[in-house]
Protein backbone atom coordinates (compact mmCIF):
# COMPACT_ATOMS: atom_id res chain seq x y z
CA UNK A 1 0.00 0.00 0.00
CA UNK A 2 2.75 2.74 0.47
CA UNK A 3 5.86 1.92 -2.10
CA UNK A 4 8.40 4.68 -4.46
CA UNK A 5 6.75 6.27 -7.42
CA UNK A 6 8.31 4.00 -9.76
CA UNK A 7 6.28 0.96 -8.84
CA UNK A 8 2.84 2.93 -7.94
CA UNK A 9 2.61 5.13 -11.21
CA UNK A 10 4.84 2.93 -13.44
CA UNK A 11 6.90 5.83 -14.76
CA UNK A 12 10.77 7.44 -13.37
CA UNK A 13 10.53 11.09 -14.24
CA UNK A 14 10.25 10.86 -18.11
CA UNK A 15 10.85 7.31 -18.10
CA UNK A 16 8.00 3.98 -18.74
CA UNK A 17 8.94 0.92 -15.64
CA UNK A 18 5.79 -1.15 -16.76
CA UNK A 19 7.39 -4.29 -14.96
CA UNK A 20 7.70 -2.23 -11.81
CA UNK A 21 3.66 -1.31 -11.77
CA UNK A 22 2.75 -4.68 -12.72
CA UNK A 23 4.52 -6.02 -10.22
CA UNK A 24 3.32 -3.95 -7.29
CA UNK A 25 -0.49 -4.75 -8.88
CA UNK A 26 0.49 -8.51 -8.27
CA UNK A 27 1.37 -7.94 -5.01
CA UNK A 28 -1.56 -6.06 -3.94
CA UNK A 29 -3.69 -9.24 -5.44
CA UNK A 30 -1.67 -11.49 -3.66
CA UNK A 31 -1.53 -9.69 -0.39
CA UNK A 32 -5.75 -8.90 -0.64
CA UNK A 33 -7.03 -11.07 -2.76
CA UNK A 34 -10.45 -10.69 -1.74
CA UNK A 35 -11.91 -7.79 0.89
CA UNK A 36 -14.57 -5.85 0.71
CA UNK A 37 -12.40 -2.77 2.85
CA UNK A 38 -13.38 -0.10 1.16
CA UNK A 39 -9.57 1.58 1.08
CA UNK A 40 -8.41 -1.75 -0.62
CA UNK A 41 -11.11 -1.42 -3.11
CA UNK A 42 -10.50 1.96 -4.04
CA UNK A 43 -6.70 1.28 -4.18
CA UNK A 44 -7.36 -1.76 -6.48
CA UNK A 45 -10.11 1.00 -8.70
CA UNK A 46 -7.26 3.06 -9.00
CA UNK A 47 -4.22 1.05 -10.19
CA UNK A 48 -7.22 -0.57 -12.45
CA UNK A 49 -7.60 2.62 -14.16
CA UNK A 50 -3.81 4.22 -14.09
CA UNK A 51 -2.09 5.27 -17.11
CA UNK A 52 1.70 5.54 -16.29
CA UNK A 53 1.82 8.52 -18.21
CA UNK A 54 -0.62 10.69 -16.59
CA UNK A 55 2.16 10.55 -14.13
CA UNK A 56 3.58 13.39 -15.73
CA UNK A 57 0.55 16.00 -15.18
CA UNK A 58 0.78 15.29 -11.47
CA UNK A 59 1.45 18.20 -8.94
CA UNK A 60 5.49 17.91 -7.86
CA UNK A 61 6.17 14.94 -10.25
CA UNK A 62 10.10 16.05 -10.44
CA UNK A 63 10.02 15.58 -6.65
CA UNK A 64 8.25 12.52 -6.09
CA UNK A 65 9.79 10.28 -8.93
CA UNK A 66 13.40 9.44 -9.99
CA UNK A 67 16.58 8.75 -8.52
CA UNK A 68 15.76 10.37 -5.24
CA UNK A 69 12.33 9.83 -5.12
CA UNK A 70 9.98 10.14 -2.14
CA UNK A 71 7.56 7.26 -0.83
CA UNK A 72 4.20 7.13 -1.74
CA UNK A 73 0.97 6.30 0.13
CA UNK A 74 -2.62 6.39 -0.36
CA UNK A 75 -5.59 7.82 1.26
CA UNK A 76 -9.50 8.01 1.00
CA UNK A 77 -10.74 11.63 0.59
CA UNK A 78 -12.51 12.60 4.02
CA UNK A 79 -10.63 10.22 5.68
CA UNK A 80 -7.39 11.09 8.17
CA UNK A 81 -5.19 7.79 8.31
CA UNK A 82 -3.71 6.13 5.61
CA UNK A 83 -5.08 2.99 3.80
CA UNK A 84 -2.34 1.03 4.55
CA UNK A 85 -3.15 1.67 8.28
CA UNK A 86 -6.73 0.26 8.12
CA UNK A 87 -7.70 -2.64 10.03
CA UNK A 88 -8.02 -4.83 7.11
CA UNK A 89 -4.92 -4.26 5.64
CA UNK A 90 -2.98 -4.92 8.57
CA UNK A 91 -4.80 -8.36 8.97
CA UNK A 92 -4.37 -9.10 5.34
CA UNK A 93 -0.44 -8.43 5.49
CA UNK A 94 -0.39 -10.56 8.57
CA UNK A 95 -1.89 -13.58 7.22
CA UNK A 96 0.50 -13.12 3.81
CA UNK A 97 3.31 -12.46 6.23
CA UNK A 98 2.12 -15.76 7.93
CA UNK A 99 2.21 -18.01 4.93
CA UNK A 100 5.48 -17.08 3.74
CA UNK A 101 7.92 -20.51 4.85
CA UNK A 102 11.45 -19.84 5.93
CA UNK A 103 14.19 -22.03 6.76
CA UNK A 104 14.35 -23.05 10.40
CA UNK A 105 17.54 -22.76 12.36
CA UNK A 106 19.44 -21.59 15.60
CA UNK A 107 19.12 -17.84 16.51
CA UNK A 108 22.14 -16.42 17.84
CA UNK A 109 20.28 -14.09 19.52
CA UNK A 110 18.98 -16.95 22.25
CA UNK A 111 20.11 -20.22 20.78
CA UNK A 112 16.81 -21.46 19.83
CA UNK A 113 15.27 -23.00 16.89
CA UNK A 114 13.40 -20.23 14.50
CA UNK A 115 12.38 -19.14 11.53
CA UNK A 116 15.67 -17.56 10.32
CA UNK A 117 15.58 -13.81 7.77
CA UNK A 118 17.50 -14.67 5.09
CA UNK A 119 18.90 -11.03 4.41
CA UNK A 120 19.45 -8.26 6.93
CA UNK A 121 17.54 -5.37 6.33
CA UNK A 122 19.07 -2.09 4.26
CA UNK A 123 18.93 1.65 5.83
CA UNK A 124 19.22 4.56 4.07
CA UNK A 125 22.79 5.88 4.53
CA UNK A 126 23.43 7.66 1.21
CA UNK A 127 23.14 4.87 -1.19
CA UNK A 128 22.02 2.14 1.32
CA UNK A 129 23.72 -0.21 3.50
CA UNK A 130 23.18 -3.07 5.68
CA UNK A 131 24.49 -3.22 9.31
CA UNK A 132 25.04 -6.91 8.74
CA UNK A 133 26.14 -8.64 4.93
CA UNK A 134 28.09 -11.19 3.41
CA UNK A 135 27.99 -10.14 -0.34
CA UNK A 136 31.34 -12.02 -1.20
CA UNK A 137 32.37 -15.36 -0.73
CA UNK A 138 35.01 -14.73 1.16
CA UNK A 139 33.07 -13.77 3.74
CA UNK A 140 30.59 -16.59 4.16
CA UNK A 141 32.26 -19.66 6.47
CA UNK A 142 31.00 -23.39 5.62
CA UNK A 143 29.07 -23.03 2.93
CA UNK A 144 26.43 -20.83 4.10
CA UNK A 145 24.62 -18.05 2.12
CA UNK A 146 24.10 -14.84 3.47
CA UNK A 147 22.54 -14.25 6.20
CA UNK A 148 22.55 -18.30 7.44
CA UNK A 149 26.17 -16.90 8.51
CA UNK A 150 24.56 -14.96 11.19
CA UNK A 151 21.47 -16.18 11.45
CA UNK A 152 18.78 -14.17 13.35
CA UNK A 153 15.23 -14.71 13.72
CA UNK A 154 12.26 -13.53 11.47
CA UNK A 155 10.82 -11.63 14.33
CA UNK A 156 14.15 -10.09 16.11
CA UNK A 157 15.24 -8.81 12.69
CA UNK A 158 12.09 -7.05 11.92
CA UNK A 159 11.71 -5.99 15.07
CA UNK A 160 15.70 -4.56 15.53
CA UNK A 161 15.61 -3.05 12.14
CA UNK A 162 12.21 -0.92 12.46
CA UNK A 163 13.48 -0.06 15.46
CA UNK A 164 16.49 1.94 13.78
CA UNK A 165 15.56 2.86 10.84
CA UNK A 166 12.44 4.78 13.47
CA UNK A 167 15.26 6.08 15.29
CA UNK A 168 17.62 7.09 11.80
CA UNK A 169 14.56 9.34 10.80
CA UNK A 170 14.13 10.94 14.38
CA UNK A 171 14.22 15.10 14.89
CA UNK A 172 15.15 14.16 18.47
CA UNK A 173 16.90 10.63 18.70
CA UNK A 174 19.58 11.36 16.58
CA UNK A 175 22.16 13.37 15.40
CA UNK A 176 24.92 13.83 13.00
CA UNK A 177 28.56 14.41 14.07
CA UNK A 178 30.77 14.35 11.00
CA UNK A 179 30.66 11.01 9.38
CA UNK A 180 28.90 9.84 12.55
CA UNK A 181 25.01 9.07 12.87
CA UNK A 182 24.50 8.72 16.81
CA UNK A 183 21.27 7.55 17.78
CA UNK A 184 19.70 7.37 21.43
CA UNK A 185 17.27 5.49 23.36
CA UNK A 186 16.18 5.33 26.95
CA UNK A 187 14.74 1.72 28.38
CA UNK A 188 11.78 3.24 29.61
CA UNK A 189 9.69 6.71 28.95
CA UNK A 190 12.18 9.40 30.04
CA UNK A 191 11.98 13.38 29.68
CA UNK A 192 15.55 13.40 28.99
CA UNK A 193 14.76 11.30 25.77
CA UNK A 194 13.44 13.64 23.73
CA UNK A 195 16.66 16.34 24.19
CA UNK A 196 19.30 14.42 25.07
CA UNK A 197 20.74 14.76 21.31
CA UNK A 198 21.00 18.21 22.46
CA UNK A 199 22.63 17.52 25.79
CA UNK A 200 25.28 15.38 23.79
CA UNK A 201 25.71 18.06 21.15
CA UNK A 202 24.37 21.19 22.45
CA UNK A 203 23.88 24.14 19.96
CA UNK A 204 23.84 28.31 20.89
CA UNK A 205 20.04 28.24 20.50
CA UNK A 206 18.84 25.25 22.47
CA UNK A 207 21.03 25.86 25.28
CA UNK A 208 18.13 28.40 26.52
CA UNK A 209 15.81 25.64 26.33
CA UNK A 210 15.37 25.79 29.93
CA UNK A 211 15.21 22.37 31.17
CA UNK A 212 18.19 21.46 28.56
CA UNK A 213 20.20 24.42 30.00
CA UNK A 214 18.99 23.39 33.89
CA UNK A 215 20.24 20.13 32.74
CA UNK A 216 23.92 20.90 31.61
CA UNK A 217 24.42 23.61 34.36
CA UNK A 218 23.54 20.55 37.16
CA UNK A 219 26.15 18.54 35.18
CA UNK A 220 28.24 20.91 35.80
CA UNK A 221 28.01 21.47 39.27
CA UNK A 222 27.91 18.03 39.49
CA UNK A 223 23.76 18.35 41.21
CA UNK A 224 20.43 16.41 40.73
CA UNK A 225 18.61 18.48 37.75
CA UNK A 226 15.30 20.13 39.35
CA UNK A 227 13.82 21.56 36.09
CA UNK A 228 13.07 18.12 34.71
CA UNK A 229 11.28 15.06 35.73
CA UNK A 230 14.35 13.46 36.30
CA UNK A 231 15.03 9.47 37.30
CA UNK A 232 18.70 9.04 37.53
CA UNK A 233 18.98 5.24 37.72
CA UNK A 234 17.13 4.48 34.44
CA UNK A 235 19.53 3.46 31.47
CA UNK A 236 20.32 4.96 28.58
CA UNK A 237 21.28 3.64 25.05
CA UNK A 238 23.94 5.21 22.76
CA UNK A 239 25.11 4.03 19.16
CA UNK A 240 27.12 5.40 16.97
CA UNK A 241 27.18 4.65 13.35
CA UNK A 242 28.65 5.51 10.00
CA UNK A 243 29.09 4.22 6.06
CA UNK A 244 31.82 1.85 5.27
CA UNK A 245 31.19 0.97 1.67
CA UNK A 246 28.17 -1.27 1.50
CA UNK A 247 27.93 -1.79 5.53
CA UNK A 248 26.94 0.35 8.85
CA UNK A 249 30.41 0.30 10.87
CA UNK A 250 29.85 0.65 14.56
CA UNK A 251 31.79 3.69 15.81
CA UNK A 252 30.70 2.84 19.55
CA UNK A 253 27.72 1.44 21.70
CA UNK A 254 27.47 2.55 24.93
CA UNK A 255 25.43 1.34 27.70
CA UNK A 256 24.72 3.60 31.35
CA UNK A 257 22.23 5.05 33.64
CA UNK A 258 21.28 8.76 33.28
CA UNK A 259 23.13 9.56 36.12
CA UNK A 260 26.22 8.33 34.69
CA UNK A 261 25.72 10.13 31.34
CA UNK A 262 25.00 13.22 33.56
CA UNK A 263 28.24 12.94 35.42
CA UNK A 264 30.28 12.39 32.62
CA UNK A 265 29.42 15.23 30.18
CA UNK A 266 29.90 17.66 33.91
CA UNK A 267 33.21 16.36 33.76
CA UNK A 268 33.99 17.23 30.40
CA UNK A 269 32.54 20.68 30.41
CA UNK A 270 34.36 21.35 33.57
CA UNK A 271 37.56 19.96 31.96
CA UNK A 272 36.69 22.49 28.91
CA UNK A 273 36.02 25.65 31.33
CA UNK A 274 38.03 28.49 31.28
CA UNK A 275 36.89 32.27 31.63
CA UNK A 276 34.68 33.71 29.26
CA UNK A 277 35.74 37.07 27.91
CA UNK A 278 32.69 37.68 25.94
CA UNK A 279 28.60 36.43 25.52
CA UNK A 280 29.74 35.28 22.05
CA UNK A 281 31.79 32.61 23.59
CA UNK A 282 29.80 29.51 23.92
CA UNK A 283 29.73 27.90 27.54
CA UNK A 284 28.30 24.41 26.55
CA UNK A 285 30.26 24.01 23.36
CA UNK A 286 29.05 21.10 21.50
CA UNK A 287 31.22 18.14 19.72
CA UNK A 288 30.77 19.57 16.28
CA UNK A 289 32.35 22.90 17.47
CA UNK A 290 34.97 21.14 19.06
CA UNK A 291 36.21 19.36 15.80
CA UNK A 292 35.77 22.62 13.88
CA UNK A 293 38.64 23.59 15.94
CA UNK A 294 41.42 21.65 14.25
CA UNK A 295 40.48 21.99 10.77
CA UNK A 296 40.45 24.99 8.01
CA UNK A 297 37.33 23.25 6.33
CA UNK A 298 34.71 20.79 7.69
CA UNK A 299 35.92 18.39 4.65
CA UNK A 300 39.08 18.16 6.27
CA UNK A 301 37.90 16.76 9.98
CA UNK A 302 39.12 13.56 10.44
CA UNK A 303 36.10 10.90 9.56
CA UNK A 304 37.59 9.02 12.81
CA UNK A 305 37.87 12.24 15.30
CA UNK A 306 34.32 12.49 15.89
CA UNK A 307 33.70 9.00 16.98
CA UNK A 308 36.75 8.98 19.03
CA UNK A 309 35.53 12.06 20.94
CA UNK A 310 32.21 11.15 21.69
CA UNK A 311 33.49 8.22 23.31
CA UNK A 312 36.40 9.61 25.56
CA UNK A 313 33.29 11.82 26.64
CA UNK A 314 30.46 9.20 26.88
CA UNK A 315 33.42 6.03 28.95
CA UNK A 316 35.13 9.36 30.69
CA UNK A 317 37.88 8.61 29.18
CA UNK A 318 41.43 10.39 27.77
CA UNK A 319 40.91 12.79 24.59
CA UNK A 320 42.04 11.54 21.42
CA UNK A 321 45.77 13.49 20.97
CA UNK A 322 44.36 14.40 17.76
CA UNK A 323 42.05 16.77 18.84
CA UNK A 324 44.91 18.24 20.39
CA UNK A 325 47.74 18.29 17.71
CA UNK A 326 44.49 19.55 15.08
CA UNK A 327 44.17 22.31 17.43
CA UNK A 328 47.87 23.53 17.73
CA UNK A 329 47.99 22.84 14.23
CA UNK A 330 45.38 25.21 13.22
CA UNK A 331 47.22 28.04 15.74
CA UNK A 332 50.15 27.82 13.87
CA UNK A 333 47.96 27.93 10.45
CA UNK A 334 46.39 31.25 11.35
CA UNK A 335 49.36 32.77 13.15
CA UNK A 336 50.07 35.26 10.53
CA UNK A 337 46.90 35.71 8.81
CA UNK A 338 44.98 38.36 8.31
CA UNK A 339 41.25 39.08 7.42
CA UNK A 340 41.78 40.37 3.72
CA UNK A 341 38.44 42.87 4.43
CA UNK A 342 39.64 44.80 7.31
CA UNK A 343 43.76 43.84 6.80
CA UNK A 344 43.78 43.23 10.63
CA UNK A 345 45.62 39.52 11.85
CA UNK A 346 43.16 36.94 12.39
CA UNK A 347 43.04 35.56 16.01
CA UNK A 348 44.39 32.33 15.98
CA UNK A 349 44.31 31.81 19.69
CA UNK A 350 40.44 31.73 20.56
CA UNK A 351 38.10 30.67 23.73
CA UNK A 352 37.51 27.38 21.71
CA UNK A 353 40.96 26.40 21.32
CA UNK A 354 42.31 27.25 24.78
CA UNK A 355 39.55 25.31 26.20
CA UNK A 356 40.16 22.49 24.40
CA UNK A 357 44.20 22.42 24.67
CA UNK A 358 43.21 22.97 28.61
CA UNK A 359 41.24 19.98 28.35
CA UNK A 360 43.25 17.29 26.87
CA UNK A 361 46.54 18.71 29.53
CA UNK A 362 43.88 18.57 32.55
CA UNK A 363 42.16 15.29 31.58
CA UNK A 364 45.31 13.20 30.25
CA UNK A 365 48.32 14.89 31.49
CA UNK A 366 46.58 15.78 35.08
CA UNK A 367 47.70 18.93 34.87
CA UNK A 368 46.78 21.87 36.87
CA UNK A 369 45.47 24.94 34.17
CA UNK A 370 43.78 28.02 35.62
CA UNK A 371 40.81 28.74 34.00
CA UNK A 372 41.46 32.75 34.02
CA UNK A 373 44.66 34.84 33.79
CA UNK A 374 46.97 35.00 36.80
CA UNK A 375 48.76 37.55 37.17
CA UNK A 376 51.02 36.28 39.84
CA UNK A 377 52.58 33.99 36.92
CA UNK A 378 54.87 35.00 33.89
CA UNK A 379 53.28 32.75 31.74
CA UNK A 380 49.46 32.03 32.08
CA UNK A 381 47.65 29.14 29.73
CA UNK A 382 44.94 32.25 29.18
CA UNK A 383 47.55 34.77 28.48
CA UNK A 384 46.97 35.26 25.02
CA UNK A 385 50.02 37.41 24.17
CA UNK A 386 52.47 34.96 25.13
CA UNK A 387 50.18 32.02 24.52
CA UNK A 388 52.29 30.52 21.55
CA UNK A 389 55.05 30.77 23.35
CA UNK A 390 54.05 28.42 26.39
CA UNK A 391 52.43 25.99 24.14
CA UNK A 392 55.60 25.11 22.21
CA UNK A 393 56.87 24.44 25.64
CA UNK A 394 54.63 22.35 26.73
CA UNK A 395 54.75 20.54 23.60
CA UNK A 396 58.06 19.60 24.31
CA UNK A 397 57.32 18.51 27.64
CA UNK A 398 54.78 16.14 26.18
Amino acid sequence: MIDKADYIFGMSGNTHKKEYHESFKILIEEICPESDDAGILALKAFLGNWKPEESLQLPFWKEISGTHGKWVAFQLENERGFIHEREAVKKSWEAYLAKKEYEKGISIIDGQIHSLQPQYSQFKFDSGASLVSFNEKAYESYGKKRGANAPISVDDEFKSSTALKYLFRSKNQRIKIGDATTIFWTEKDSPIESFMGVILNPQNNETNNVPVQKFLEAAKKGNKPEAVEYDGGVKTYILGLSLNKARLAVRFWHVCSVDQLKDRIGRHFNDLQIERYSDKDIPFPGVWHLLKETARETKDISPLLGGALMRSILEGANYPLNLYNGVLNRIRADQAKKDKSTGKQIQNVTYLRVSILKAVLKRNYKMEVPMALDLEKKISLICWGDCLLFLKKLRRML
